[in-house]
């Protein structure tokens, strides 16, 4: 059965969060490599995600 998950400000490709955020990564291929697999570990392809992201950033979302 097909879940809906609704997220807000992943921050893909945003280097500065690991700092201010005290995230445990060395780098930003990192951080996106970890969030994509425990995404994909929790959303399956029939799955529907709404992503309230913060239309005024100018990163790459996956």
């Amino acid at each position: 059965m097909a879940k809906i998950f609704f997220t807000a400000d992943t921050h893909f490709n945003h280097a500065n969060v690991i700092k201010y955020c005290a995230r445990p990564f060395a780098s930003i291929d990192e951080m996106n490599r970890e969030m994509i697999a425990r995404w994909n570990a929790v959303v399956g392809p029939e799955d529907t995600v709404y992503n309230s992201y913060d239309p005024a950033a100018q990163f790459l979302f996956l």
